[in-house]
């Protein structure tokens, strides 16, 4: 298992370094649409999984909906929709969602409804904030920006999964993950922290729109390793509560997309709200 996993790993590496430095931002825009769409696929089957009643149909075009709106925004200019795409898509989602619970006489709306906003909560919301630091750069974009978030963040998965199994004792939430230990996320925040600081180094803290302080590599590093323990720990919970063991089976290995990107749905805002606060 361990093999498939660092063999998917590094193939799945090598194609999102390849994408984010080739692919223009609309190429960039329907990447991040299909992993959205996905992602919320995954979602919607634990859903079903637990038996709980949504609508998947509406969610995965919300999904998409919403990582375009970050792209629409800036290639036609925030005066074209005065800056609310992303609002606009979230209201007409919500009314949508309305309509179609209150014609087909949902038996279940207080199942059906929360559910449903959960699916495009969790993942395409979440995931939209990295999207919106990859576009939202009147002098450019912001794709060294993400890489240097995914950097972070994979680096903190590799160091707490190595660190946990060398020395780690004490659990974190057994009930949730059980191999998680309190060892391994230190570690794992130590070990990403580090080499992100390494990274700043390298481009003497460059990131094309964005120039980073050394103390912002610092606090960056902690503060993406620890929204990635907590991503990977919510979606242990999903996982749990719905009774299977991986949210799908696309990666050899890895499991589902879900999989993969739970650790980075909690930093991409944190990430957006850090380099935001720069900017004022």
């Amino acid at each position: 298992m361990l093999r498939f996993r660092i063999i998917s790993g590094v193939v799945l590496g090598g194609a999102l370094f390849a994408a984010a430095l080739r692919l223009p931002l609309s190429g960039l825009s329907v990447a991040f649409a299909v992993v959205a769409a996905l992602g919320a696929a995954e979602t919607a089957r634990l859903f079903k999984s637990a038996g709980i009643k949504h609508e998947p149909g509406i969610a995965l075009i919300a999904a998409v909906l919403l990582i375009f709106s970050s792209w629409a925004e800036q290639w036609w200019g925030a005066g074209l929709i005065g800056g609310q795409a992303e609002s606009l898509v979230l209201v007409g989602f919500v009314i949508l969602l309305a309509l179609v619970v209150l014609f087909r006489r949902d038996s279940k709306p207080l199942e059906s409804v929360p559910a449903t906003l959960c699916i495009v909560l969790y993942v395409p919301f979440l995931l939209n904030f990295l999207a919106k630091v990859v576009t939202d750069w009147p002098e450019g974009d912001g794709r060294y920006l993400a890489l240097y978030m995914i950097f972070i963040v994979k680096m903190m998965d590799i160091g707490a999964y190595f660190t946990g199994r060398a020395i780690g004792r004490h659990k974190v939430f057994p009930r949730i993950s059980p191999g998680k230990t309190w060892e391994g996320c230190i570690g794992g925040v130590v070990f990403a922290t580090t080499l992100g600081a390494a990274v700043w180094w390298v481009f003497h803290g460059d990131f094309g729109v964005l120039n980073l302080r050394f103390v912002d590599a610092l606090a960056l590093g902690v503060l993406l390793s620890i929204a990635g323990i907590l991503g990977d720990l919510v979606e242990s919970m999903l996982k749990r509560a719905a009774g299977v063991k991986d949210s799908g089976e696309w990666i050899r290995g890895m499991g589902g997309v879900l999989d993969v990107i739970d650790s980075l749905l909690l930093a991409s805002p944190v990430l957006y709200v850090y380099v935001h606060l720069l900017r004022i």
